[in-house]
């Protein structure tokens, strides 16, 4: 992983993380890990967290809770800006089952139907909690979602996330309004179900 920040242009990368944040606090231990993370990384999406409104308790989410020290780490110590796209992201765009169900037909066992069919039984809507922050890595600038004021992230002992505006600081998170909503549902239903030569063509 080094080497392959070491031969990037300095403020290029954007890391998109989805799952727990074991490899990248780990990926901070390395000797001199954090300086080329500061002079190669530009931005960190990351699915993490829940910044409900205010009056609704917080949870603590699923990929923070379940390796805490890592979590945490990474939160307090990674040296670029971070953007989170909490649970309450995810949960509120439900990638549908009529998708799932008609528009991967164009091949008789598409993996993405089959999972879903895996999983549970059919039909069902699904949260589309790594798909969010990683729509917002690709397409910042769409419009899709709108974010936070700047401030500082911390994850408590449960595994629930602060948000404290600071002007200075490195972190946001993903908010979206009802319109935002049904764009970005859009959006990753016609990026999702795209068949592969198509995508190639373009």
């Amino acid at each position: 992983m080094l080497k392959l920040l070491a031969a990037q242009p300095d403020a290029s990368v954007v890391i998109v993380q989805v799952g727990f944040s074991t490899n990248l606090a780990k990926l901070l231990t390395l000797p001199g890990a954090r300086d080329l993370i500061a002079k190669k990384v530009r931005l960190l999406s990351t699915m993490a967290g829940h910044f409900p409104a205010p009056g609704v308790e917080r949870k603590a989410e699923y990929n923070v809770k379940i390796d805490l020290p890592a979590s945490t780490a990474l939160f307090r110590d990674w040296p670029t800006p971070i953007v989170a796209s909490g649970w309450e992201i995810g949960d509120a765009v439900r990638y549908p089952a009529a998708s799932i169900e008609q528009d991967y037909q164009y091949t008789p066992h598409h993996p993405v139907v089959d999972a879903y069919r895996h999983y549970m039984k059919m039909p069902y809507d699904r949260p589309t909690w790594d798909l969010t922050s990683v729509l917002y890595a690709v397409r910042p600038t769409r419009g899709y979602f709108g974010l936070s004021s700047p401030g500082r992230i911390t994850v408590d002992a449960e595994g629930k996330t602060t948000f404290t505006p600071a002007p200075s600081g490195r972190h946001q998170y993903l908010t979206l309004t009802p319109e935002q909503r049904a764009k970005t549902l859009e959006a990753l239903i016609q990026l999702a179900s795209q068949p592969p030569d198509s995508l190639v063509r373009r």
